[in-house]
């Protein structure tokens, strides 16, 4: 983490803060609590963007995600982007207790469901996404308003029950992935080993639906890179993903996010923020092919093999 970075919202909304790194400690948060009337309660949830910014996610004390003002900060002379479920879904957290049964029953807050009902009556298939992109089956009752089949996570991850977590994280997506993110006692997410395209016994083995490649270049391999350009080739890709968006990848015990942004009308496409760290950890080299899967209904999630040049 920098000394300095920016905390972003979704509506646009940036506010730069100090990180004292010997007491753990931001300053200069306060400027959101002001500007989003925040009165104590309230969960942040923040999340690193790929670069050294971060997205930061309010969560009411009723557990599911605010409805923001449509303001942005009084330094800034954009306007306010319009939040809505097709840029980045809407959350809701659950926190695990001893004996709490949600993983057979699982409900959500009124305000979470007030917004995803209708989608959620319109999508099918429903999948939970676990954080490391694997996919297993949801149901929905639409009587009741409540999720079932989250069961199946315990197995994915090989557990008897989900007791050693503290908070579990949901997003609900527009293509009807409900998104789970784990987290401990300290509150830092928990990112499991495995890929989307990873095998659970009792789970049919899931097939590799849609794929793109990238060859490292030499400019790839700059201090600074500018972009990643995604080959026409795969153009189909491209229309999954939103304008500017993020996908995430993984390759055994390592995830990552990167920022995608589509460019000259639809022209070109290239990954910006998150493709440095990437680069540099699975240790890539000029000539190396990388070569990026997913299965069905999971666009955003990708496991990664890479083909070492020579």
């Amino acid at each position: 983490m920098d000394e300095a970075f920016y905390l972003i919202l979704r509506t646009g909304y940036r506010v730069r803060v100090e990180f004292d790194k010997e007491r753990g400690t931001l300053s200069g948060v306060q400027a959101l609590y002001e500007d989003f009337n925040l009165v104590g309660g309230e969960l942040l949830v923040f999340e690193l963007t790929g670069s050294h910014d971060f997205h930061v996610y309010v969560i009411g004390v009723d557990f599911a995600e605010i409805e923001y003002p449509s303001i942005v900060h009084t330094s800034q002379k954009s306007r306010p982007l319009k939040v809505s479920l097709n840029r980045g879904g809407f959350k809701f957290v659950q926190f695990v207790t001893p004996g709490s049964d949600f993983t057979h029953v699982l409900g959500a807050p009124k305000r979470f469901m007030d917004r995803v009902h209708l989608a959620l009556t319109l999508t099918k298939p429903l999948h939970f996404v676990l954080s490391n992109g694997k996919r297993f089956d949801a149901k929905f009752d639409k009587t009741t308003r409540t999720f079932n089949g989250l069961h199946v996570m315990c197995e994915c991850l090989g557990l008897e029950d989900l007791n050693g977590y503290n908070m579990l994280l949901f997003t609900y997506e527009e293509v009807g992935n409900l998104v789970i993110s784990v987290f401990d006692d300290d509150f830092v997410e928990i990112c499991h080993a495995g890929t989307p395209l990873s095998i659970v016994p009792s789970l049919t083995q899931p097939a590799v639906h849609q794929w793109f490649e990238i060859t490292v270049m030499p400019f790839h391999m700059n201090q600074y890179c500018h972009g990643v350009d995604i080959s026409a080739e795969f153009k189909q890709m491209w229309y999954m993903w939103g304008k500017t968006d993020y996908i995430n990848v993984y390759s055994g015990s390592g995830a990552w996010k990167l920022q995608v942004r589509r460019r000259r009308k639809w022209e070109r496409t290239t990954i910006h923020d998150g493709w440095i760290q990437f680069r540099d950890e699975m240790n890539l080299d000029v000539g190396d092919k990388c070569i990026f899967e997913c299965p069905r209904f999971s666009y955003k999630h990708y496991s990664v093999r890479v083909v070492k040049s020579g």
